[in-house]
């Protein structure tokens, strides 16, 4: 539930702006589609946590607090980003500049890892991660059986 609060902003953007470009039956397969693949998501990792095994938890809980600083410095880092993105934006607008190192590098990095999920296409991409969900359940099966 925690994961969904954190995608609300996209979630809205995204069928809405199907829903405007695309009417009602393409906003509602949209956001069909949003629904299914966060549902996904989260079953998939439920799965993963349900067959893991006690073992992994406890070095889970282990590692913890430092995946919890490692988290809020991750946060901080974006969060300052986010805030220099807007300054840039601010000055954009009132003219005094006309582009940004850092705000470029950001943007070929996205651009990278847009092209790169654009070649896979959303069969590789489904397909990437049911391998991926399949190995972890296999593995959590195999440890599981030992026991």
């Amino acid at each position: 539930m925690a994961s969904l609060s954190c995608t609300i902003g996209p979630f809205l953007a995204v069928t809405s702006a199907a829903l405007a470009a695309r009417g009602i039956a393409g906003g509602f397969i949209v956001f069909v589609a949003y629904g299914i693949g966060m549902g996904l998501v989260v079953a998939a990792l439920s799965l993963v946590v349900a067959l893991a095994g006690s073992t992994v938890i406890a070095r889970t809980r282990a590692v913890l607090p430092y995946v919890s600083r490692v988290s809020g410095v991750l946060l901080v880092l974006a969060g300052l980003y986010v805030a220099y993105y807007g300054w840039y934006e601010l000055r954009i607008y009132a003219g005094t500049t006309t582009g940004d190192a850092l705000i470029d590098a950001a943007g070929m990095v996205q651009g990278t890892i847009v092209r790169w999920l654009e070649s896979l296409g959303a069969v590789g991409i489904v397909v990437a991660i049911a391998v991926l969900a399949t190995i972890a359940a296999v593995g959590g099966l195999r440890r599981h059986r030992r026991r």
